[in-house]
C-alpha cells in the first residue's frame, strides 16, 4: 500500500521574496506539489513571491479558487481539500503557500485542519507576519511599556460594530483584513481623535511599500482604498 504524502502549510511572509525563511525555502524546494489560493483578482501575490526564488518548472501547481463571499467559503475549502487530498493519496508532498504566517487569518491553516481531521500527516511552517513586518517598517514598538497588543480583523470588527470597543483598549491595536472597510475604520479613528497615533502600511516589504503616519492619513487618495487588501493599520 502506497504511503500518503505530507501536507505543509507554508508561511511565505508579507510578500517580499527576501522574507521567506530558510525552512520555508527548503520545504518549497523539496515538495513536488505547490498549492496556492486564487481569488477573483487575477494577480497572485503569493505565487509571484515564490517565483522569484523557487524553480517551479517541474512542480505541479494546484490553483485553489476562493471567492470573497462567505456563503461560498465552505464550498471553496472542500474543493481545495479535494485537490490536495488527491495529490497526497498519490504519495506526493504538498505545500500550500500563504502570505504572512499560517497561524494568523490563513486559508492554509484551515485546509491543514481539515486534512488533519481526515487522518493526513500535516505540518505548519512558521513565517514573518505582516503585523511585525509593518511595525518594523514604521520603526514603532508594538509592546511599549509592556502593554498588550490586540490583533483585529478589521472588516469583521466593523460589521459587528466593535471598532470603538477595540480602540478603547490599552496598548497597540493592529487592524488586518481591512479591504472592504478601511475608510470607515479610519473615520472612526478620526472621530475618536486618535489619528496622530496611527500608521498605515501598504504592501509591506515589497517594492510598492508605502507608509502614511498621523495627519497624512487625512488626505489619502481613492487609489489607496481601492487597493487596501495588503494594508496594515496600527494604532499605538
Amino acid at each position: 500500500m502506497q504511503s500518503k504524502g505530507i501536507f505543509y502549510a507554508v508561511s511565505i511572509g508579507p510578500g517580499g521574496a527576501d522574507m521567506l525563511t530558510l525552512q520555508a525555502l527548503n520545504v518549497l524546494n523539496n515538495v513536488s506539489v505547490i498549492a496556492y489560493p486564487q481569488t477573483s483578482n487575477a494577480k497572485n501575490i503569493a505565487l509571484d513571491c515564490i517565483k522569484q526564488i523557487i524553480d517551479l518548472s517541474e512542480k505541479t501547481l494546484l490553483k485553489c479558487n476562493f471567492t470573497m463571499k462567505k456563503s461560498e467559503r465552505e464550498k471553496n475549502y472542500q474543493e481545495a481539500l479535494s485537490l490536495c487530498s488527491k495529490e497526497l493519496d498519490k504519495g506526493k508532498d504538498v505545500a500550500f503557500i500563504s502570505l504572512g504566517d499560517v497561524s494568523l487569518y490563513s486559508t492554509a491553516d484551515h485546509i491543514l485542519a481539515l486534512l488533519k481531521q481526515n487522518g493526513y500527516e500535516v505540518r505548519a511552517i512558521a513565517g514573518v507576519s505582516s503585523v511585525f513586518a509593518a511595525s518594523c517598517a514604521a520603526v514603532k514598538e508594538l509592546s511599549k511599556n509592556d502593554l498588550p497588543i490586540t490583533i483585529i480583523s478589521g472588516d469583521s470588527a466593523f460589521c459587528n460594530k466593535q471598532i470603538e470597543q477595540y480602540l478603547d483598549r490599552k496598548g497597540s491595536k493592529v487592524f488586518l483584513k481591512c479591504a472592504l472597510h478601511l475608510k470607515e475604520i479610519l473615520n472612526i479613528i478620526i472621530k475618536k481623535d486618535l489619528i496622530e497615533h496611527c500608521v498605515l502600511i501598504q504592501n509591506v516589504t515589497m517594492q510598492q511599500e508605502h507608509i502614511w503616519t498621523g495627519i497624512e492619513l487625512l488626505n489619502l487618495e481613492k487609489e489607496v482604498f481601492a487597493h487596501s487588501y495588503l494594508c496594515v493599520l496600527i494604532v499605538f
